[in-house]
C-alpha cells in the first residue's frame, strides 16, 4: 500500500473516526476519576527563618488552604496532620518585601499515595524582613499602685541595668526600653529590694540569650516634701555682751521652709526662733547682723525677709546695769520657789487618780506637803 493509498483510507470517514477517538479519551477520564474525591484542609502557615534575615513584621497570613484530590479511600484517611505548611526567609539577603512562596511538606503516609493531587491557597505570602541584629536594652521596672500617704518612691538601682536583644535591625535601634514584671508599690515605705523577669511583649523582638533574664530592683521610698510660711516673727538677740544693749528697732521676720511633711506640719511658730548672734561683738557701733534660724534635721530654710539687719549697738548706762540686775534678781526668787523636781509646790490635800492594777489591785500616792509619796493598797 503506497502512501496516496493509507492516507485515503485514513481520511475515509475521519468525522466518524474523530468522534471514537474522543469519546474514548472521556470515557477513559471518566473511569480513572469516576472513584476520586476532593477535600480542603486549613492548617497553620508556620515561618522558618534560618539566614541572615528577620521578619519585620508579623505575618498576617495565619493559616492556609492545602486542597488534595485523590481516591476516596485514600482521602478518608488524610487530616490536617499529615501536612506542615511554612514560608522560608532564608532566600532573602536584603532588608525589604518579598512575595516568598508557601512551601507544603506532607508526611510519609501522603507520599506513599501515587494518586493524591495536593495544591495550596494562596500560592504565595508577600512579607516584609530586615537585617538581624543585637542590642543592649535599658531595664525599666513597671511600677503599679500607689505609696503610702505622703511617701513616693525612687528606683535606687536595677541589676543588671540592661539585657541583650535579638530582633530586626530598625525596630531595636528605635527600642529605648524594656519593661520587668510589675513592681507592687502599694502602700509602702521604707526601702525593699526584690527580683522580677523581664517581660518581652514584642513578638518581632527575642532575648539573646534564649532564656528569660532576671533583674534585682531597689527601692527606696522618702517622703514627700512641703512648703510653709511664718509670718511676724521677732528675732532674738543672741550671745549679746552683758554690758551691751541693742538701741535700733528691728522690723519683723517672715520665714518660709521646706521639708517632710510629718515635720512641716508638727512646727509651730515658737518652734522657729529666728536670732540675730552677737557673738563676737564688744563695742559699740553699727553692724550689719544676718538673720538665722534653728530648724530640725532636713528642714530647709527657702526664703528669710529681711535677709539681715543694721543694728546700732552702745554700751549700757549705770541705771540700765542696775534695772537689769533687779529683773535678774526676781527671775533667781522665782525660781527658788520651785521644788528639786522643777515643779511648784502641790497642794497638801492633793492626791493622784486611783489606777487599776493590771492584778486587780487598786493603788493610789498620796503627796504630802513635803512632796514625798506612799502607796496604799485598797
Amino acid at each position: 500500500m503506497n502512501i496516496k493509498q493509507f492516507r485515503d483510507k485514513l481520511l475515509h470517514n475521519w468525522q466518524v473516526k474523530l468522534s471514537c477517538i474522543a469519546i474514548a479519551i472521556i470515557v477513559y477520564f471518566f473511569h480513572q476519576f469516576s472513584g476520586y474525591t476532593k477535600k480542603t484542609l486549613v492548617i497553620n502557615l508556620n515561618l522558618e527563618q534560618q539566614g541572615i534575615m528577620t521578619p519585620a513584621e508579623q505575618l498576617h497570613v495565619k493559616n492556609v488552604k492545602v486542597i488534595v484530590r485523590g481516591k476516596n479511600e485514600d482521602i478518608q484517611r488524610i487530616s490536617e496532620d499529615n501536612f506542615y505548611a511554612f514560608i522560608d526567609i532564608a532566600s532573602a539577603s536584603k532588608p525589604g518585601s518579598y512575595k516568598f512562596p508557601v512551601l507544603l511538606i506532607p508526611d510519609s503516609e501522603v507520599i506513599a499515595m501515587d494518586t493524591v493531587e495536593i495544591s495550596t491557597k494562596p500560592e504565595y505570602v508577600e512579607f516584609a524582613v530586615d537585617e538581624k541584629y543585637e542590642r543592649y536594652v535599658q531595664v525599666q521596672p513597671m511600677v503599679k499602685g500607689v505609696p503610702a500617704q505622703n511617701f513616693d518612691y525612687e528606683i535606687e538601682s536595677v541589676n543588671p541595668s540592661s539585657v541583650k536583644l535579638s530582633g530586626p535591625k530598625k525596630l531595636l535601634q528605635n527600642m529605648k526600653s524594656i519593661q520587668t514584671a510589675a513592681l507592687d508599690v502599694d502602700r509602702k515605705s521604707g526601702e525593699f529590694e526584690i527580683n522580677l523577669p523581664v517581660e518581652n511583649k514584642n513578638p518581632l523582638v527575642s532575648f539573646a540569650s534564649g532564656q528569660i533574664p532576671y533583674v534585682d530592683v531597689k527601692v527606696r521610698f522618702q517622703e514627700n516634701k512641703k512648703t510653709k510660711s511664718f509670718t511676724s516673727l521677732t528675732p532674738e538677740y543672741r550671745s549679746l555682751a552683758e554690758n551691751l544693749v541693742v538701741e535700733s528697732e528691728n522690723s519683723l521676720v517672715d520665714i518660709q521652709i521646706e521639708g517632710p511633711v510629718s515635720k512641716i506640719d508638727m512646727l509651730r511658730t515658737e518652734d522657729l526662733n529666728p536670732y540675730l548672734d552677737f557673738a563676737g561683738i564688744t563695742e559699740e557701733g553699727n553692724y550689719e547682723l544676718p538673720v538665722r534660724c534653728l530648724l530640725p534635721q532636713d528642714v530647709n530654710t527657702v526664703n528669710i525677709s529681711p535677709v539681715s539687719y543694721k543694728v546700732t549697738v552702745r554700751v549700757m548706762t549705770e541705771e540700765e546695769m542696775q534695772k537689769k540686775l533687779e529683773e535678774e534678781n526676781k527671775e533667781e526668787e522665782k525660781i527658788q520657789e520651785l521644788d528639786s523636781n522643777g515643779l511648784p509646790p502641790l497642794p497638801d490635800n492633793f492626791q493622784i487618780p486611783v489606777i487599776p492594777n493590771i492584778n486587780g489591785v487598786n493603788k493610789t500616792t498620796s503627796v504630802t506637803d513635803n512632796n514625798s509619796s506612799e502607796e496604799v493598797a485598797d
